[in-house]
């Protein structure tokens, strides 16, 4: 099914008036939709995904406006369709929370769940790749560079110091990467030599860092996983971003899902997506990301559409049947 190229918001139109447009086409009476998409900043996704359902079932799909979260009451404040598609909670933690007690109701599916995310980091997805038969580059959790509150002088008293800052170094090699053990939407940095390190640790406060070697890669790319639906990108080795889409041959693209499918049997996430290496002794297991951007102007336009289809795939499976009259209509003429 073809989605096309969705508007945004134009220059010099205020956010009000295009957030409030956006909204229209997905409210409905308060209680009447079935599934709510908590969206945020995503503009063509959602769209495409509510425009999509509606289709499937007229009325089915509206975007949520939400408040603050009833502890026993959980359809007060907007929070009132059995179902939520979430694709905004990693960048707010007050949604984060409130999902993952909403998680725990048992009239409620939240779909893309921040409950399933928080169990894992960068450190634990590479433990399970490693697992499943994936090379994985050598990592080393750091200590964070400073607390959220004060400890005793005798706080520390398990923890080395200094930090074998020379001997860490060594141990990943040449051009290691640096970069937040959660899943954040900051990109990490190269680090070229023990002064570089020491500057942009000094720099990350009481985010936990990892420290990880270079990869033994030369091709890499991303699968992305929605719903059901699977598909591969080539990256820009150094950059990581999409590179012009080409097909890929079929063995390496059947060998790049292989390697994801066997990630997501131990990680039930909804939307994600892995960068993977190729090499000539197999595949190399890079990074994830459950917040994968899937716009149209980054995916393109055949991407974006099986994107949005594995998402609809994803939601309408979990849809109510529709009710149908069994009553055969009177003919003309009969009383």
């Amino acid at each position: 099914m073809p989605y096309p190229a969705r508007a945004v918001r134009k220059t010099g139109q205020s956010l009000d008036k295009y957030d409030r447009g956006l909204f229209a086409a997905g409210r409905n009476a308060r209680g009447m939709a079935e599934i709510g998409i908590l969206h945020g900043n995503k503009e063509s996704f959602p769209q495409a995904v509510l425009e999509g359902l509606n289709k499937v079932q007229k009325g089915c799909c509206r975007f949520l406006c939400v408040d603050a979260l009833h502890g026993q009451d959980h359809n007060r404040w907007g929070w009132d369709t059995p179902i939520i598609f979430d694709l905004f909670s990693g960048q707010m933690p007050f949604l984060k929370e409130a999902l993952h007690l909403l998680a725990h109701d048992r009239d409620r599916v939240v779909l893309n769940c921040p409950k399933v995310a928080r169990l894992h980091n960068r450190a634990t997805l590479r433990q399970i790749a490693d697992q499943v038969g994936l090379s994985t580059p050598l990592s080393l959790l750091l200590p964070a560079r400073a607390v959220g509150s004060r400890f005793p002088e005798q706080g520390f008293v398990n923890l080395r110091f200094p930090i074998a800052w020379e001997e860490i170094l060594t141990s990943v090699g040449s051009y290691p990467h640096l970069q937040a053990l959660n899943f954040d939407r900051q990109p990490g940095v190269t680090v070229e030599d023990l002064g570089t390190l020491w500057r942009r640790y000094n720099e990350t406060g009481t985010v936990l860092q990892e420290l990880v070697a270079s990869p033994k890669s030369d091709e890499t790319y991303r699968v992305y996983a929605v719903g059901d639906t699977r598909f591969v990108c080539a990256l820009e080795p150094l950059t990581h971003q999409l590179m012009p889409q080409e097909r890929l041959n079929p063995d390496k693209e059947k060998s790049l899902l292989t390697a994801a499918n066997s990630i997501l049997a131990e990680v039930p996430w909804s939307v994600c997506s892995f960068d993977l290496g190729w090499t000539p002794n197999g595949i190399e297991y890079l990074d994830a990301n459950p917040d994968p951007y899937l716009e149209w102007w980054v995916l393109g336009e055949r991407l974006f559409s099986q994107a949005v289809d594995g998402a609809v795939g994803l939601l309408k499976a979990h849809l109510k049947p529709v009710k149908t009259s069994t009553k055969t209509p009177k003919k003309k003429g009969q009383g």
